[in-house]
């Protein structure tokens, strides 16, 4: 299959992503973070900026800890800004995925919040919240 940039082309599981200005395009496994439903050993789903994809676990930092790279907390986990999570120390911390229909976080102080704003979650990623400290 030939894929640009500008006309990324992948079959119906996979997502399309670009990266590099474009130079580096490839097909990745869709996947659904509450159900974590990679099935290729060694992968996780992980929020790669633009949508969620099985990509290859490189750490197994856990939930709260410090973080750098997109797929080196805990399957189940994102990468976000310090300001996320209480007492974060690093340029990220990992924080846990949690279904809105059932909003439980196991870090104090942190509450399940929408991961995408309103209206913006892709079908069937309505429920996907991430385990945050609360908005001021």
């Amino acid at each position: 299959m030939h894929r640009q940039p500008d006309n990324p082309q992948c079959g119906s599981d996979f997502n399309c992503s670009v990266s590099n200005d474009g130079s580096l395009l490839l097909c990745l496994f869709a996947c659904d973070p509450l159900l974590q439903d990679c099935e290729q050993d060694g992968t996780g789903c992980y929020w790669d900026l633009q949508q969620f994809n099985c990509d290859p676990t490189v750490g197994a930092i856990p939930t709260g800890e410090t973080c750098g790279f997109i797929n080196d907390c805990d399957v189940g986990n994102a990468c976000l800004a310090p300001e996320a999570t209480p007492g974060c120390a690093g340029s990220g911390c990992c924080a846990a995925f949690c279904n809105l229909s059932d909003p439980t976080c196991s870090i104090a102080e942190t509450e399940c919040t929408a991961f995408f704003t309103e209206g913006t979650a892709p079908p069937g990623l309505e429920d996907v919240g991430v385990c945050v400290l609360p908005a001021p």
